[in-house]
């Protein structure tokens, strides 16, 4: 489908998601409706919140979204850091290594979104709609090119033992012991 046809379909408020997820077809005429799903993708948040994904803290890979985005957020090396440990980050020093655009206190974060809103509202429409458009279809190649690998080897882990230890470990609320093998094969070789 050509750009043009793609902006005319998606109209000036647009109905997707960075990653192609579809949205609900409703219209919106606001600039404040286009402004406040604008403002999802700048995502201040809580300076003493904690954002991990805990994906490999139960055995699996990171398929389904830290494998495809946090790579273009903060960088392969640290992104390959955290979503092989499964550390957490406060939300200051998510925003510090750029996973989020904003850390603020706690009573901040609602004015601080509404500015955001405001700002967005108060701009050019359609700039701003298709500037967020061109950039998510950068996203979109980038998940596409990842996201089937990323699915495929979390649904292999979810065969694991060491998947089915890390589940009960946390339903026994202690360590897991890992055995390091999938489905009785030696998958460390």
């Amino acid at each position: 489908m050509s750009v043009r046809a793609e902006v005319l379909r998606d109209g000036p408020i647009g109905r997707e998601e960075p990653l192609g997820v579809p949205r609900g077809l409703k219209p919106l005429h606001a600039p404040l409706a286009l402004a406040g799903r604008l403002v999802r993708v700048l995502r201040p948040v809580i300076e003493i919140a904690k954002l991990a994904d805990t994906h490999v803290t139960i055995g699996a890979v990171a398929g389904d979204g830290g494998a495809v985005i946090w790579p273009l957020l903060i960088g392969p090396n640290r992104a390959k850091e955290l979503l092989m440990l499964g550390d957490s980050l406060t939300g200051a020093d998510a925003a510090r290594i750029g996973l989020v655009n904003y850390a603020v206190p706690a009573a901040e974060v609602l004015p601080k979104a509404r500015a955001l809103v405001q700002r967005l509202a108060d701009g050019p429409t359609w700039a701003i709609r298709w500037s967020k458009l061109a950039v998510n279809k950068w996203l979109k190649q980038q998940a596409n090119l990842i996201m089937d690998a990323g699915l495929a080897y979390e649904a292999l882990t979810l065969t694991t033992q060491d998947h089915k230890e890390a589940v009960k470990a946390l339903q026994e609320k202690r360590k897991p012991n890992y055995v390091r093998r999938r489905g009785g094969n030696d998958d460390t070789k």
